[in-house]
């Protein structure tokens, strides 16, 4: 499992199954798995799509070290 900080969230991307630009032009809708109404963001696909690939701007937490930090692991 992978989370990405999309605005004010964490996502896991592996829920991820459609992204495109909204229909008003501004913003973009991501769909999550099961689910047919978009999640509407105020940002353009462009950093979203970065997001969500890994583009070092974004933060990008593994499931597994919070866990482990959690857990007084790591």
């Amino acid at each position: 499992m992978k989370l990405v900080k999309i605005e004010d969230c964490y996502v896991n991307t592996d829920h991820i199954d459609l992204v495109r630009k909204a229909e008003d032009g501004f913003g973009t809708n991501i769909f999550m798995s099961g689910s047919n109404i978009p999640w509407e963001v105020d940002l353009p696909i462009k950093k979203v799509l970065n997001a969500i690939c890994g583009s070092e701007e974004y933060v990008s937490i593994n499931a597994k070290d919070i866990y482990l930090k959690n857990n007084g692991l790591k």
